[in-house]
């Protein structure tokens, strides 16, 4: 455990250790990709939010669907995370920080990047498919949290927390992809699993942690989705829970590709290129 909570401790400091270089790295690209969210509910229902949201006898607009808008939405707010992403992981390993408040924009590595996400999250598709399988076997909507009043049943928190365990856990074994591809030194899936290898043990640590970590926000940004304001609050709680996970998948690469020293981990196998 000591050796997760160096890893964890490393990637929140990298966090806080600048506030306002993080926050000109993160502010643009999170409110373009949270505006993004917003406009998804939009798109879909008629209302950024409201009664109609989880009112099971409201009749939803599903015939008026402005699926432009909603693609739009939903590609703004991948790619403004991915923005974030990008300039996240150049800062904390190339010491590249914003000259304002926009972190560098690069069309061909965000668009890289991309294509390693997808790529990363291949392998977790599986994962899902079972819990939706269980899901909609357990009640369906009802289960899945389509009424606020359902939202912290112990039921769903713990098959929340059991899924996003294992979701987190494969990846944050494939996780090294992603900063090797901001960092213009592409990676394969077996690669990064088999660098990842000797902290198999401390990644199921890190992967329990950052989904207890997870669950409570996201959980209650779900009860609270009447409320714009609380759902934008929670949201970004969860967020930064996110921020985290994305400085967890530097430190490793920094860590076992770099050679950079955490404290509490034995020395790193570099990956061979």
């Amino acid at each position: 455990m000591s050796a997760s909570r160096a890893i964890l401790t490393h990637a929140w400091q990298m966090i806080i250790a600048k506030p306002s270089v993080t926050l000109r790295l993160v502010l643009v690209p999170w409110a373009i990709s949270t505006i993004a969210l917003l406009g998804l509910n939009y798109a879909e229902y008629g209302y950024l939010a409201g009664d109609i949201f989880y009112d099971p006898d409201a009749p939803l607009p599903e015939d008026n669907i402005n699926f432009l808008w909603y693609f739009a939405s939903f590609i703004i707010s991948i790619l403004g995370w991915i923005w974030l992403a990008v300039g996240w992981h150049r800062y904390v390993l190339e010491g590249e920080e914003p000259s304002g408040w926009l972190p560098r924009l690069d069309g061909g590595r965000i668009a890289r990047y991309l294509g390693k996400a997808i790529l990363t999250g291949l392998p977790v598709v599986p994962i899902l498919i079972v819990a939706l399988i269980v899901a909609v076997g357990s009640g369906g909507d009802e289960f899945l949290g389509a009424n606020p009043e359902n939202a912290f049943t112990r039921s769903r928190l713990l098959f929340g927390f059991i899924v996003g365990a294992l979701v987190s856990y494969v990846t944050f074994r494939f996780g090294p992809i992603l900063p090797a591809a901001a960092m213009d030194q592409p990676m394969k899936l077996g690669d990064a699993w088999r660098l990842t290898a000797p902290l198999a043990g401390v990644l199921v640590n890190l992967a329990i942690i950052t989904s207890l970590l997870y669950l409570p926000f996201s959980s209650i940004a779900d009860a609270f989705a009447q409320n714009n304001l609380h759902y934008l609050v929670f949201t970004a709680a969860s967020d930064v829970v996110s921020l985290l996970t994305l400085s967890i998948f530097t430190v490793l690469y920094g860590h076992l590709v770099q050679g950079r020293e955490v404290s509490n981990l034995r020395s790193p196998i570099r990956h061979k290129r």
